[in-house]
């Protein structure tokens, strides 16, 4: 979990996460993985269309994983994205 924070924290110092489900829909950078957490059904409708369209992974993650007061996050960084894909399929219930 501290390892996901970090890159998480390398990410928003490299301007390379977006944080909202409708800031994600509506950016124009390539998204190579999607973290959430408890979303409304409405925005976890959305997030999920726009993922299964662009063949992007997503994962559930508990609160304690993103960043404050976020529900949805985007990477847009190719190898911070497939680290932390590692790191998520190998932690159980994150």
């Amino acid at each position: 979990m501290q390892k996901i924070n970090a890159y998480l924290g390398f990410a928003i110092k490299s301007g390379n996460l977006i944080k909202g489900v409708d800031k994600i829909i509506e950016n124009k950078k390539p998204v190579y993985v999607v973290l959430y957490s408890s979303l409304a059904d409405n925005s976890l409708s959305k997030l999920m269309k726009f993922v299964a369209y662009n063949k992007i992974d997503i994962f559930k993650v508990t609160d304690e994983v993103l960043p404050l007061g976020s529900k949805a996050i985007a990477l847009t960084d190719q190898n911070l994205a497939r680290v932390i894909k590692e790191k998520l399929k190998n932690v159980e219930d994150c």
